[in-house]
């Protein structure tokens, strides 16, 4: 592994949250993306691909073919499943480049033609009856996503559920408050299980990968 010392210094989870409402602009864009973290898997994973970027949990290296849901199609982008559905969802995916991308800009006609080609199939071949599809772009601090690696969410609800079910954007501040508890405790209990070096090791790979 590369030294992350200077990244860890950056990213300690003891500090994440001794900000205030009005400071959330000036937060660097990492600790906004661990922010948008809704469990302490998805905190750890988060996390390790911000200290290291060979463990984008979206790239090739971390590629699970149990996720996969149309292997068939597996090229340029591949369509898999979410490994964090939203309350109120009866379907969730992800329509993913294969290769690291992080600029939507650089996307070209060829990519948007896999996009729509793995979205028809999620639609006819998974029988969704109907919902959206989604993307988070650019700086974290206006969607509130975790992970660096473009990609579209594909969405069905539960239309009788009664929860609100959408790709969130912006946070309220009630939201944030709720965030910044959580991001405290999976700080804690990432420090109580051994910190970096566990983060790091065969055991927490295993466990918190998305």
């Amino acid at each position: 592994m590369t030294d992350l010392g200077a990244k860890e210094a950056k990213l300690d989870v003891r500090t994440l949250t001794t900000w205030g409402g009005k400071e959330f602009m000036a937060l660097p864009e990492e600790t906004v993306r661990l922010l948008g973290c809704r469990s302490f898997e998805q905190f750890c994973s988060t996390l390790r691909a911000l200290l290291d970027p060979a463990f984008c949990p979206f790239c090739p290296r971390q590629y699970d073919p149990a996720l996969d849901l149309a292997p068939h199609l597996r090229g340029r982008w591949w369509l898999r499943k979410n490994a964090f559905p939203r309350p109120g969802t009866q379907h969730m995916s992800l329509i993913i480049p294969w290769e690291h991308v992080e600029d939507i800009q650089k996307l070209t006609a060829e990519d948007w033609i896999w996009i729509g080609r793995l979205f028809s199939y999620a639609v006819d071949k998974l029988g969704l009856p109907g919902g959206g599809l989604a993307s988070r772009f650019g700086d974290a601090h206006y969607h509130s996503g975790t992970i660096q690696h473009l990609h579209f969410n594909v969405i069905v609800p539960v239309p009788e559920s009664g929860q609100d079910c959408f790709v969130p954007l912006s946070d309220n501040h009630e939201v944030r408050f709720e965030s910044r508890l959580s991001l405290f405790l999976h700080g804690e209990e990432l420090k109580r299980r051994g910190g970096p070096d566990w983060l790091f090791s065969k055991e927490s790979i295993a466990s918190t990968r998305v």
